[in-house]
């Protein structure tokens, strides 16, 4: 006989969770996607001149639940994949920190 337990948690916390499968990009999907897309690396901007030296990247990282993919030089997206994209950029020169707006201080009103 098997006891079912009341406990708050929705999945058995003794099992191991279940990850989420990754499905593999097929050769012919990566040819198509060359030709609709253009051939500029999101990383670095520049042209890619030959389809051998591209990869597709995920612009936010697949375990955290990013779908998009880009494509990048394959020198790029390992850069990236070590130093992450604000790093790989500044390194490339391409990136350019937004400049924060002083907040202005008000002049406090007094009553007389």
């Amino acid at each position: 006989m098997v006891m079912k337990i009341n406990s708050p948690f929705k999945r058995n916390p003794f099992k191991p969770k279940e990850k989420k499968k990754r499905k593999a990009i097929s050769p012919a999907l990566k040819l198509k996607l060359w030709m609709l897309y253009s051939h500029m690396c999101h990383i670095c901007f520049r042209r890619i001149t030959s389809f051998d030296a591209a990869e597709l990247d995920h612009v936010r990282a697949f375990a955290k639940g990013g779908k998009t993919v880009k494509w990048a030089h394959r020198s790029c997206n390992r850069l990236k994949n070590k130093l992450g994209l604000a790093a790989a950029q500044k390194k490339f020169g391409v990136y350019k920190p937004k400049k924060r707006k002083a907040k202005r201080k008000t002049k406090q009103q007094s009553w007389i």
